[in-house]
């Protein structure tokens, strides 16, 4: 791979810098001028304390009368037989002739419509590594047709004829890449911010593989206002498991160029995603998949930073046709949402399903321990400052009925930014020992920044003799 590339016009002059520095007795030569006409020069750095080892830049310029690619290699010598390294300039020399231009997006397709050649067709003399090659419409007419690869600016040399034709192609990042979690054969949909009445829409270029279709949906408009957007709405299904891309650009249709671009990226699985597990930070949780080990299969787990697992296995006879379950003991050792996966493998080590699940890690809880009779409840006051955005939340009531209420300071109500409690008032209608987690955090935040736990042990009702 060159260290460098670059592209002029027959006879314009390339020109480049590199590093040395001649006072620790390293030196560029040139070792394959790969058909290119040279000159260099050596400029020192500033010195103005005339200080020792002070370096400089050495300065090449390169040009050709030879249309094509051209490589031009230095080394780097301190002796005659000591090469430190070398570097490799790629130039691509191109023909004075017409051009035409075109922009695409990383890994979109582009077809570049070429006039009539009367020779016979377009030739590509250097695709700049972009892979391209030009096909027939059914028209006969030649398409240049490529994909595109990394971002920046290539310069796709074709011959015909009479003459050469370059494509001066410009690949773009896209900004707008959003990912999808779908199960084969269900369908899913996203939507786009658009607004047709600017004459723009959203155009699928590439469906991926994908089963769809898309529409425009405008905005409610009661005032029959002019200028009014909306959503493009695509409806994406998958037939089988795997990862699936479609790529659409917004444009208007009479220009030949577009202002922005989205990836969808569609990862369908075989079987619905379980709802995400919720975990506290330093404890264990377990998910349980049936297993039929004796037989050979097997799961094979992976999980994300913050999470450790352990797994064994319990064999339970021929219940629900399998020979048993394994248990995956996952220990929660940092905050945040994580992930957990299984494949299960045939005896053969081929995967013929797989689970996935979101583990969210909630912080270390603060656990409550209480008493109450059956009807009777049990109030849990907690410090609250929703001024600040904070509020608390349930997270599960664990089947106990919850009354909650906020109570401000008595004495700061009339003070901005004064906070108070949140009372909640648990209940239960049958004996039993009850789990209620209330988080506290933002609404807009992923995360809560605390957490409690209420075990409640609710008795039966004294009965009076």
């Amino acid at each position: 791979m060159s260290d460098l590339k670059g592209s002029v016009l027959v006879g314009e002059a390339f020109t480049f810098d590199i590093d040395p520095n001649p006072t620790a007795g390293f030196k560029w030569e040139v070792e394959s001028d790969g058909g290119l006409s040279y000159e260099s020069w050596y400029a020192q750095d500033e010195n103005p304390d005339l200080l020792d080892g002070v370096g400089g830049t050495m300065t090449f310029s390169v040009r050709s009368d030879v249309p094509g690619r051209h490589p031009f290699v230095l080394r780097c010598i301190r002796a005659p037989d000591e090469c430190v390294r070398t570097f490799e300039l790629d130039l691509q020399v191109r023909p004075r002739c017409d051009s035409v231009y075109a922009n695409t997006w990383e890994g979109f397709p582009l077809s570049v419509p070429l006039w009539k050649e009367p020779g016979g067709g377009w030739k590509v003399s250097d695709d700049d590594g972009t892979g391209c090659e030009i096909r027939k419409d059914d028209e006969e007419r030649d398409i240049l047709r490529l994909r595109g690869g990394a971002p920046g600016s290539y310069y796709v040399v074709l011959s015909g004829s009479e003459g050469g034709l370059v494509v001066e192609l410009r690949i773009l990042p896209v900004d707008r890449r959003i990912s999808v979690k779908a199960v084969a054969r269900e369908g899913v949909s996203y939507a786009a911010d658009a607004n047709t009445t600017t004459g723009y829409e959203w155009n699928v270029v590439d469906g991926g593989g994908l089963m769809f279709k898309d529409r425009y949906v405008s905005d409610p408009n009661p005032g029959a206002l002019c200028g009014v957007g909306g959503r493009h709405v695509f409806e994406m299904m998958a037939e089988s498991p795997g990862t699936y891309i479609l790529r659409a650009v917004y444009a208007r249709p009479w220009e030949d160029y577009s202002d922005d671009a989205l990836e969808i990226v569609l990862e369908a699985s075989s079987r619905k995603a379980d709802a995400p597990v919720r975990a506290f930070c330093g404890r264990s949780t377990d998910i349980v998949l049936d297993s039929d080990e004796d037989r050979g299969y097997r799961w094979e787990a992976s999980a994300s930073e913050g999470l450790s697992v352990t797994s064994e296995y319990r064999p339970r006879g021929d219940r629900f046709g399998t020979s048993g379950e394994r248990v995956f003991h996952i220990l929660v050792t940092k905050d945040g949402r994580r992930a957990f996966a299984a494949a299960y493998l045939d005896p053969d080590g081929n995967p013929v399903d797989e689970y996935k699940v979101d583990v969210e890690a909630l912080p270390a809880v603060d656990t409550i321990r209480g008493e109450a009779f059956v009807g009777k409840p049990y109030v849990v006051e907690l410090k609250a400052n929703p001024t600040t955005g904070f509020r608390w939340s349930v997270a599960d009531d664990g089947g106990l009925k919850v009354d909650e209420r906020y109570v401000p300071d008595s004495r700061n109500k009339r003070i901005c930014g004064s906070g108070g409690r949140t009372v909640y008032s648990l209940s239960a209608d049958s004996p039993g020992e009850y789990r209620f987690v209330a988080q506290y955090g933002r609404s807009w935040e992923s995360h809560p920044i605390k957490s409690i736990e209420v075990v409640l042990l609710v008795k039966p009702k004294k009965r009076l003799f």
